[in-house]
């Protein structure tokens, strides 16, 4: 027998002119995958804080996961695996160290949540004999620029610290995941005028490459003029 689960992530931002936009997103969940960088200690610190935010929104009840990243990253390890292991049991949750190199635990990582959260949707079949299929939500991956500007002029910083980010990795391995964690029209704006400036760089470019053409042009027939001139005489 076979079980599909259609998994959908919802990457939350974690700076503070965020936290407004919470609730939607906590709202309706039915699974938590928190994650922290086994180099960086407060990224451990904070996972109580995500939890604590979760319970706040009523989702205690709810399967969850907890991931340690970068697991590739050994000489820089700062969480070790007693410490993570011992977080998880308080947090009722099963612990996988996961590499963004190397794709290490990320299926199973995957796949366990997507087990607990069937289980959870229909507790009383039992799992053991069917076959669950991950098939991500094929959406769009939003790009967030390492600064976006706000309307004050002040700038505010995305939640993407890192290139090799937990759930941008996930987002490009599986298709592109859909994180809509700001208003979309700030992504927008920033798309229109990249396209712009985009476009003002290919014109000047053109521009100056058919300036080039002309010049070369005229090099070649003042030389060529000089040519014939030096002949008649």
């Amino acid at each position: 027998l076979y079980a599909t689960v259609n998994l959908m992530f919802w990457n939350i931002a974690g700076q503070p002119q965020f936290y407004m936009l919470h609730r939607p997103y906590f709202n309706g969940a039915d699974g938590m995958i928190l994650v922290f960088d086994i180099t960086r200690s407060s990224t451990f610190s904070n996972i109580n804080n995500w939890y604590s935010a979760a319970v706040k929104y009523g989702l205690s009840a709810i399967p969850r996961i907890l991931i340690g990243n970068n697991a590739h990253i050994k000489r820089e390890r700062k969480i070790i695996l007693p410490m993570a292991e011992h977080l998880a049991e308080k947090l009722n949750a099963h612990y996988y160290e996961t590499s963004t190199l190397s794709g290490e635990n990320i299926k199973e990582a995957f796949e366990k949540i997507a087990e607990e959260i069937y289980r959870a949707q229909d507790p009383i079949k039992p799992i053991k004999n069917r076959k669950l299929i991950i098939k991500p939500y094929q959406g769009e991956l939003i790009e967030i620029p390492d600064e976006i500007p706000s309307q004050g002029g002040e700038k505010q910083y995305s939640f993407y610290e890192k290139e090799d980010s937990f759930l941008k990795y996930i987002s490009k391995k599986f298709g592109g995941l859909y994180h809509p964690n700001i208003p979309r029209s700030i992504f927008e704006k920033e798309k229109k005028k990249k396209k712009k400036k985009k476009k003002y760089q290919q014109k000047e470019k053109a521009k100056l490459e058919k300036e080039k053409k002309k010049k070369e042009k005229e090099k070649y027939q003042r030389d060529l003029f000089e040519i014939l001139k030096g002949k008649k005489r």
